[in-house]
């Protein structure tokens, strides 16, 4: 019987240390990404310690926030190509792929958008797509084809969201060189989203 104790105390006192190594790498890793301390953040987070810890996936798509983060674009390509070639589950595959077509929009690369978006159409349905082809379309395509559709949409919602369908409004009148509505939709926007226009570029999102 006392063998049994013995045993059962070593295991609980080994899954206390491991509960306790395991916050403490989350906290190392979480915390030197949030505040900005990327040459520790990439210490903590390749090291032995987080790779026995952490999933290799969440490993992985914090070092593609991080690269984000610091406008590395080379990096960010190659931790993004790198990712799309992991055994990723549906659910991972689909979240790679809007931080790729939104960091893309972002930085106006039309082309890596438009290969997210033909993988997109695979997975997505039609619905979610129809977000993500609309942004494309607008931002890429310079389309003005959906400016009735959001119109009609836009007091249907408040806060970002209607920040959002503000931003591409002004967009889209932007491209038929309207300058006063595009003004008009380009300030609502960024009172919606509490911003000024180059923290609204920044910050701007499928939605």
């Amino acid at each position: 019987m006392s063998g049994i104790l013995i045993i059962v105390a070593v295991l609980i006192v080994s899954s206390i240390i491991m509960a306790m190594l395991k916050k403490r790498i989350f906290v190392n890793v979480y915390g030197t990404l949030n505040s900005a301390d990327y040459e520790q953040f990439f210490i903590y987070v390749d090291s032995k310690l987080a790779r026995a810890m952490m999933p290799i996936y969440t490993r992985e798509v914090l070092k593609l926030s991080a690269y984000i983060k610091k406008t590395d674009s080379l990096k960010v390509t190659d931790q993004f190509n790198l990712m799309m070639k992991m055994n990723l589950t549906e659910y991972q595959l689909i979240d790679i792929l809007i931080r790729g077509f939104n960091y893309y929009s972002k930085q106006k690369q039309k082309d890596k958008c438009k290969k997210i978006l033909d993988k997109m159409n695979e997975l997505f349905n039609q619905e979610l797509l129809q977000k993500y082809q609309r942004h494309y379309d607008i931002l890429m395509n310079e389309s003005t084809k959906y400016i009735s559709e959001i119109e009609n949409d836009l007091n249907k919602h408040r806060g970002k969201m209607k920040g959002y369908l503000e931003y591409l409004l002004a967009k889209s009148y932007q491209t038929k060189n309207n300058q006063s509505k595009y003004l008009t939709y380009l300030n609502d926007a960024m009172e919606d989203y509490k911003v000024d226009e180059q923290g609204l570029e920044q910050i701007i999102q499928v939605m």
